[in-house]
């Protein structure tokens, strides 16, 4: 159990939002955990003012640190759709704000 995870066999998150539960899953794939390596996918969510923000990324697995790359980008999108879409914002230009 403790390589598990070390490795970082899953992840589960969930979010709860007016009218919806969100839920994000990742689990190591079979070759992955065969070989001893890292699950590479990432995953983020953020409750925005009137509805909600999600992000998946799946890791280039013979990238060094592609974990943390995946990781990395959907935390940054998310966090940076929160920061750009103010109050239920989602004009084209607030969402484009957020994504340069």
């Amino acid at each position: 159990a403790h390589a598990a995870a070390a490795r970082g066999e899953a992840i589960g998150e969930q979010l709860g939002v007016p009218g919806w539960t969100l839920v994000l899953a990742s689990r190591r794939g079979r070759l992955h955990a065969h070989r001893g390596e890292h699950r590479e996918d990432a995953g983020a969510m953020v409750e925005l003012t009137g509805g909600w923000c999600a992000a998946v990324a799946d890791g280039a697995g013979s990238a060094p640190w592609s974990r943390l790359g995946a990781a990395i980008a959907t935390r940054v999108f998310t966090h940076a759709m929160r920061d750009a879409v103010p109050a239920g914002d989602g004009s084209r230009e607030a969402l484009a704000t957020a994504i340069q």
